[in-house]
């Protein structure tokens, strides 16, 4: 059976002799061998590279950690933001799915006039979140995931429709059915309680 290629976009970084790196955490190989996907990762400013290198992939994943330039302004995050923008013009043009995680639905979010707060008790603790259409995703009601966020969903963008939110009220999973995308505020590679629910419903979005 060949493995689908998901692609991942990268995390960008300033190393000690203050030169730009891209990375993707090891915690996405793991689980992405786990469900059986490959995956790889680029960077350009190219809009003809982008659209190349997206021809290979059945899918792409904007993965989290840091900040958008929204909410931290340097040059890292608005090369992020930039090259992530251009990513996801073309999957939604191209209608290539979309899982956006936690920073990634951020800037989704924001791409599409939404709001972001900031919030706390968000950092390192497991809780649980609440299906609002249960037709989303069958039998499942509620999840208990991970959180790594100093900032929440507050209101959402045009065409993105709420998932689940957490007992606060901030939007936790949305979605588009149209364009193929799927947002979750939390962190699918890393330890949920609910992982094998998660593993399932990501499986299921990029089947």
């Amino acid at each position: 059976m060949i493995r689908k290629k998901i692609f991942i976009t990268p995390i960008l970084k300033k190393n000690k002799y203050n030169e730009v790196e891209f990375c993707v955490g090891k915690n996405w190989y793991t689980f992405l061998k786990r469900l059986n996907y490959n995956y790889y990762s680029f960077y350009s400013s190219s809009i003809n590279d982008i659209e190349e290198n997206l021809s290979f992939c059945s899918g792409v994943i904007i993965q989290g950690t840091g900040d958008i330039a929204k909410v931290k302004n340097n040059n890292e995050n608005r090369l992020r933001d930039q090259f992530e923008k251009k990513v996801i013009d073309i999957c939604l043009k191209k209608k290539k799915p979309i899982l956006s995680v936690c920073r990634g639905f951020q800037l989704m979010n924001y791409l599409f006039k939404g709001k972001i707060k900031k919030v706390s008790n968000h950092i390192k603790i497991n809780h649980y979140i609440y299906f609002d259409n249960k037709k989303s995703f069958s039998k499942v009601i509620k999840l208990k995931v991970n959180s790594f966020h100093n900032y929440s969903i507050s209101n959402l963008g045009k065409v993105l429709k709420p998932v689940a939110k957490c007992k606060e009220g901030y939007i936790e999973m949305a979605e588009n059915r149209k364009y193929l995308i799927l947002c979750m505020m939390f962190h699918p590679e890393r330890k949920n309680f609910s992982q094998s629910a998660i593993d399932s419903i990501i499986k299921n979005f990029f089947k």
